[in-house]
């Protein structure tokens, strides 16, 4: 580990649909670019994949449900949506100006990437 870039930390984690069933996973934590923000660990157990894998390196998008995102979505699983959300629209012919379509798109994307519904209005 390279000095003054973070430190290692041991966090609990349960995959989904594991109730009960926790998991301790050495992950390593940045270290804030700024007093004000929190670290972040740069691996985390997938709602989609349910395996550990590198985090994204920012919410993809605002709001509850990019933190979420963030928080429960590895990279190579975000990127997979991606380029599914473009198979999505196509296939639906959404219009992303019109609030119900994104609406259909965030309900894609939650059952694509394995994430509850909570509140994610945007």
């Amino acid at each position: 580990m390279l000095s003054g870039l973070g430190r290692a930390v041991t966090a609990l984690v349960m995959p989904p649909g594991k109730v009960g069933q926790l998991r301790a996973v050495e992950v390593f934590a940045r270290t804030p670019a700024c007093d004000n923000c929190p670290a972040m660990a740069t691996t985390l157990v997938c709602s989609r994949c349910e395996q550990e894998k590198p985090a994204l390196d920012a919410a993809p998008m605002g709001g509850a449900i990019g933190q979420r995102v963030l928080e429960s979505v590895c990279a190579g699983c975000w990127a997979e949506w991606r380029e599914a959300s473009a198979r999505v629209i196509n296939h639906y012919g959404l219009v992303l100006g019109n609030p119900e379509h994104r609406a259909q798109l965030r309900v894609a994307m939650r059952e694509f990437l394995g994430l509850d519904e909570e509140e994610d209005r945007d």
